[in-house]
């Protein structure tokens, strides 16, 4: 795979895409970004500093954006045989994520 050009190294993951990705958003959203990381390597080998320098573009999003831009970026990554496994994003637990838990759970918030 390293021999073959950008465009059709990224046109190979896609078949990988259509048959694990069932959901039309997820797809979408999936080629989307890695469409602007094919554009940002030009005729670059990818690599796992490349995807960090990509990534880093959009160190203004919140987490779970950001986890979810490095969570596509990263099984590109893997299935091409270099992964990316230094970059982590902590995705804070939120309130309401607490409260349906609790919910569920059937406890009230004063005990």
């Amino acid at each position: 795979m390293r021999q073959m050009s950008n465009r059709d190294l990224f046109k190979r993951y896609d078949t990988e895409l259509l048959l694990r990705l069932h959901n039309r958003k997820n797809l979408s959203d999936t080629r989307t970004i890695l469409g602007k990381l094919e554009a940002f390597l030009a005729e670059r080998s990818p690599s796992p500093d490349l995807a960090k320098e990509f990534l880093a573009q959009y160190s203004d999003r919140k987490p779970r954006t950001l986890y979810r831009y490095a969570q596509m970026v990263k099984s590109f990554m893997k299935w091409y045989g270099q992964p990316v496994n230094e970059f982590k994003v902590k995705v804070p637990r939120t309130l309401q994520m607490h409260l349906e838990i609790r919910k569920i759970l059937g406890k009230s918030l004063n005990g």
